[in-house]
């Protein structure tokens, strides 16, 4: 129910009575538990009865927990407890349970402010409603903030802190289906939801945002979280009749593809931009043969779109065809002779595998390269020896592809690479891949995709047991690929393997049955469609499942910039007989967003104004990145970050020299970057710290382009600024 990291270890605490981790012996924890890295331990005293521990924070140098309890670590404490690393001692005895709490730190850190929201009327002997708030002082008493409606105490309160200006701070207050607001001596209510648990408070654009369990997008009788705004929208809608068998981000809405025909009454051909309830047509689609698309990427900003169709819009498209934003061409010199499955690109070079055995023309059996505009076949091409190669999956890694599907060599030596290998642009080499040393023999590939968004490849290759696949990773400096472990000896496998996707950290499996764990003699099962694993190992509960995979048909995974986990595939209602095609969407528990403010400029001697765009959202326990462009020669970049907003002009930091227009962040720490020789472009990046305490914090940031020369500074611009909040994942 509740983590948070104190003195360098993860803490955890919910209703149990002991934790283990695969291949180590259960450990008795009553209701908390601590992780040092390598084991499990409990945290303090072993207690008689399991304390049901709700919420944690880290304030004034000690480790809070929250919940339903008389004692907890082996001492007298109700409800709410501090450990101090040591031993556990009582704060505040509230009268009822406590559901959640925030932090809000100054931003000179001189003073700290812990909030407690719970079901209890009274709390360190004075009385306070459901929630209250005690400063990190000595003597500090605690601070009622009573006048919440009654059903707050009996439904619990999920809190939202955030602080405003240096020193004073702004609460909200969640519970059943209203939130309010704290607006310095009463409560007052800010927006409604349909009846619903709000699961999380945050803001998105700088609007109060809730997380809710709402209706989920396919099928009326299954639920999923979804983003609610204070304004009612949701990104919640309907499914669609025929398969979905890609899913893409394009323009910064979601672009799904099929072989479906209309979804809703509205004629799409194929393919659709828009979310569910709304989705639009891509001009006319792409018709003839099958009508069918089954793979996508965005290149040069354009949407590439592969299959099995003769047009598009406009004109002959033969298995390919791009989107510009208004109108569909021809890719390259020409398009296949068969059906396309797979797409990736490198920069420009774009990389097509199907089961044609040409390509505008060229001798190109399964597989095709496009470079400046030209397709040819690849590093000699592929050989299925008996019968035409086929290409089914493709990823890239810096400037490789992996390659997978039915083929025995590649290249001009006839290089063994049994249904595996992998293409380097570089010198147009051809490697295999290896399993530990040993030849994959001839595998049959359920997926591949990048490990935790690094390079390393990820990939389910079939066991000796024909009914699983194991999951395995290697390293793109070299060809041996080891499976995948999240503790030694670990073996990861799946029935039926269809995407992987991985941000961070984080890797997500679309799959098809069972995903299983097997260490020694423990095997763990997950059930549905969709899983991640290697941070954690878990899979949303059933009822949340965006999608069910049935049948024969390929799913298809996407996690979008601003978080959403997009899934396609085929579901069938309980009482149907008709397979339709779906599309989930797991919205992030809170959600991470930058958002631009103020003006950007030059100066006399740099008119060039820079310019900052956001190539990584702030999301909790990743790096986000800042990408700046025109940083002119003999510069450097100054990041400025804060929490505040200024209006300082540029002219009186550097009278003479300054750009017209200011400094927007009242500076709490600068970073200094460069740009690389012949670069105008700079980028910045700050790790979020893994603490769930940071949901909704805002961070803002600005790039000033310093400009020196013989006599020192000569000029001085700035970008505009980025107002970041950082979010967390499903």
């Amino acid at each position: 129910k509740a983590a948070a990291v104190f003195q360098n270890e993860l803490y955890v605490g919910g209703l149990f009575s002991s934790i283990t981790s695969p291949g180590q012996p259960a450990v008795t924890a009553p209701g908390i538990a601590r992780w040092n890295g390598t084991n499990w331990s409990a945290v303090g005293a072993l207690n008689a009865i399991t304390p049901d521990v709700r919420a944690l924070a880290v304030f004034n140098g000690n480790l809070v927990a929250g919940g339903s309890f008389s004692s907890i670590g082996g001492v007298s404490a109700t409800n709410l407890g501090n450990w101090n690393g040591t031993t556990w001692s009582a704060s505040g005895n509230p009268n009822a349970a406590v559901d959640s709490l925030g932090v809000r730190s100054s931003v000179a850190l001189t003073s700290t402010l812990l909030f407690v929201g719970g079901r209890f009327t009274s709390i360190g002997g004075v009385a306070a409603q459901g929630v209250a708030r005690v400063a990190a002082l000595v003597g500090s008493s605690w601070n009622p903030m009573s006048g919440l409606p009654a059903s707050y105490v009996t439904d619990g309160v999920t809190l939202f802190v955030r602080g405003v200006g240096t020193s004073s701070f702004e609460c909200n207050a969640g519970t059943g289906s209203t939130v309010h607001r704290w607006n310095g001596t009463a409560w007052t209510q800010v927006f409604e939801v349909a009846p619903a648990t709000v699961s999380c408070l945050t803001q998105q654009g700088g609007q109060l945002t809730s997380g809710v369990n709402a209706l989920e997008f396919n099928d009326p009788s299954k639920s999923s979280y979804a983003l609610r705004r204070a304004d009612g929208t949701t990104l919640h809608g309907q499914g669609i009749r025929g398969n979905v068998l890609a899913v893409e981000e394009f323009n910064g809405q979601t672009v799904i593809a099929g072989d479906f025909q209309q979804i809703d009454g509205t004629t799409v051909n194929g393919v659709a931009i828009g979310s569910a309830g709304n989705w639009q047509p891509l001009g006319n689609g792409v018709t003839g043969g099958v009508g069918k698309v089954r793979a996508m990427i965005v290149v040069n900003g354009s949407l590439h779109v592969g299959g099995d169709f003769a047009l598009a819009t406009g004109g002959v498209a033969d298995r390919l065809a791009v989107w510009n934003g208004t109108s569909w061409g021809q890719v390259g010199s020409g398009g296949a002779n068969g059906p396309v499955h797979a797409l990736a690109s490198v920069g420009s070079t774009i990389m097509a595998g199907g089961s044609f055995t040409t390509m505008a023309g060229v001798n190109a059996r399964g597989l095709a390269i496009l470079q400046s505009g030209v397709w040819s076949n690849v590093g000699g091409g592929l050989d299925g020896n008996t019968g035409n190669p086929v290409v089914d999956h493709l990823a890239t890694i810096n400037a490789s592809f992996c390659v997978a599907g039915t083929f025995v060599t590649a290249g001009t030596g006839n290089l063994v690479v049994n249904n595996l290998a992998r293409f380097q642009l570089a010198g147009a080499r051809w490697d295999p891949y290896l399993l530990s040393g040993i030849s994959v023999g001839a595998p049959a590939v359920g997926a591949v995709g990048v490990y935790q968004s690094t390079s390393e490849w990820l990939v389910a290759v079939q066991s000796n047991d024909p009914a699983w696949q194991v999951i395995y990773r290697g390293s793109d400096n070299g060809i041996i690929l080891s499976p995948v472990e999240r503790v030694p000896g670990a073996v990861l496998r799946v029935n039926d393997a269809q995407a992987f996707k991985s941000v961070a950290a984080d890797n997500w499996l679309l799959y098809r049955g069972q995903l299983q764990e097997i260490v020694g003699t423990t095997t763990t099962t997950l059930q549905g469609s969709l899983a991640r694993f290697d941070s954690g190992f878990s899979v949303p509960p059933a009822e949340d499942h965006p999608i069910a995979l049935l049948g024969g048909g390929r799913g298809s995974l996407l996690i979008r910039f601003d978080g959403d986990v997009v899934v396609g595939g085929m579901a069938r209602a309980a009482a149907e007989t008709v397979v339709r095609g779906g599309v989930g969407q797991l919205a992030p528990n809170c959600r991470a967003t930058a958002t631009s403010f103020g003006s950007a400029c030059g100066s006399a001697t740099d008119p060039s104004a820079p310019q900052s765009s956001v190539d990584r959202l702030p999301w909790i326990g990743e790096p986000a990145l800042v990408r700046t462009n025109n940083i002119q020669l003999n510069s450097l970049g100054v990041v400025v970050l804060g929490f505040q907003i200024a209006a300082t002009p540029l002219s009186v930091i550097l009278p003479g020299l300054g750009g017209p227009c200011d400094l927007l962040v009242n500076p709490v720490a600068t970073l200094l970057v460069t740009p690389p020789s012949g670069s105008s472009v700079v980028l910045h990046s700050i790790l979020i710290p893994n603490s769930p305490s940071l949901n909704g914090v805002q961070v803002l940031d600005q790039v000033l382009n310093v400009r020196t020369g013989p006599s020192g500074i000569v000029g001085l611009a700035a970008s505009q600024g980025i107002a970041w909040v950082v979010g967390s994942r499903p």
